[in-house]
């Protein structure tokens, strides 16, 4: 089996479930899990060897985390953490694979009463993604230093993309009564995409390139979501627009 898949497919049962909500940094998740003793002392000692490597790259993501920090943190032997790890780039790629496994599933929308119902969903959405990036922006540059050579994260993140972009056209279909053609439906596809990628671009040059006109014109996660809101609104009503003009919503 090649790397790759070793490294997607191993067994983090401790992290299953595992959500990142406001304020949460993702070393401190996984030293809560070091700690909880309900867990087996393997899983527990596995998590407090990612939480030290996570914090490292939060700190520091274009740097390599050191093996000796980890050791010194933990209080482990080298020949334990190769027990867990065959080197370093494994231990970061567990990392970056067991946060964004915890970013699948963000806190549970509350609908406001007078929003529109797809506006404030995609509100939410974005408020939870801009907030986890804004505590967690060590990892988001991590990752992208850390694609460069491993592949199997560019196609993960890409799947997990391509099931949000399903999620969103399958709700606006739902909530606005329309049906995309085809064609149109691949146009919205691709549209949304788009506004992922935009999104995750603004956000990395908000909070790691630390973008002048980015900060002074939002200052925090609130107002960037609702910036970010307003162009993702703006796409799907004109998407929605075009259906309905074409016949195909009530």
């Amino acid at each position: 089996m090649p790397r790759e898949e070793v490294v997607l497919q191993a067994d983090d049962s401790a992290l299953k479930g595992m959500v990142i909500g406001e304020g949460e940094r993702f070393d401190e998740l996984l030293n809560a899990k070091s700690r909880d003793r309900a867990l087996p002392k393997r899983d527990r000692t596995r998590c407090a060897v990612m939480s030290c490597v996570a914090r490292q790259l939060l700190v520091d993501p274009g740097r390599h985390p050191a093996i000796e920090t980890i050791l010194d943190e933990t209080g482990l032997s080298r020949g334990t953490f190769y027990n867990y790890f065959d080197d370093i780039d494994m231990a970061i790629e567990a990392v970056l694979v067991g946060f964004f496994n915890a970013l699948w599933s963000p806190p549970t929308t509350r609908r406001g009463k007078n929003a529109a119902k797809h506006k404030d969903a995609v509100y939410a959405a974005n408020l939870w993604y801009c907030q986890a990036y804004e505590t967690n922006a060590g990892l988001f540059a991590a990752f992208s230093h850390v694609s460069a050579y491993t592949p199997s994260l560019v196609r993960m993140r890409e799947q997990m993309n391509a099931v949000w972009v399903e999620r969103v056209t399958e709700a606006v279909s739902r909530d606005h009564d329309v049906k995309f053609s085809a064609s149109m439906r691949r146009d919205f596809r691709g549209a949304l995409r788009l506004l992922i990628a935009m999104s995750i671009e603004a956000l990395r040059e908000r909070h790691v390139h630390q973008d002048q006109l980015l900060t002074s014109s939002f200052e925090n996660a609130h107002e960037l979501a609702a910036g970010l809101t307003t162009v993702w609104t703006d796409v799907i009503d004109a998407y929605v627009a075009r259906a309905k003009s074409n016949g195909n919503g009530s």
